[in-house]
């Protein structure tokens, strides 16, 4: 099992937790959600939280898989739902980089 720090809180990230990767390294979803919040004084602006919200549901939906393929014995399903993971990272990812370039190039913000 991977395990990182988490570069606003300095917490233990694991697999099985909500969390992602920006470009200064892993976070808790929960410390980035904090970290936008606090850059815009509790006052997101709507296009930020639409790509937040998205992105939560990614990084869900990569959790589940995960624990999915901890569980299922039959090979060609885990290959499955593991391609299907591979997937979601990818794409997670992406929305990442998309954000937090709206953020900074739109709002004049760095996260965090």
């Amino acid at each position: 099992m991977a395990e990182w720090k988490c570069m606003v809180c300095g917490g233990n990230v694991v697999d099985g937790q909500l969390f992602t990767f920006i470009k200064g390294g892993p976070i808790h979803w929960s410390c980035l959600v904090k970290a936008i919040n606090d850059k815009f004084n509790g006052k997101v602006p709507s296009d930020v939280l639409a790509i937040l919200t998205i992105n939560r549901h990614i990084h869900e939906g990569i959790v589940l898989a995960k624990e999915s393929e901890q569980v299922i014995s039959d090979d060609s399903v885990k290959q499955v739902i593991s391609s299907r993971r591979k997937l979601l990272e990818g794409e997670a990812a992406k929305l990442n980089v998309d954000m937090l370039k709206l953020i900074e190039s739109k709002y004049g913000v760095n996260i965090p």
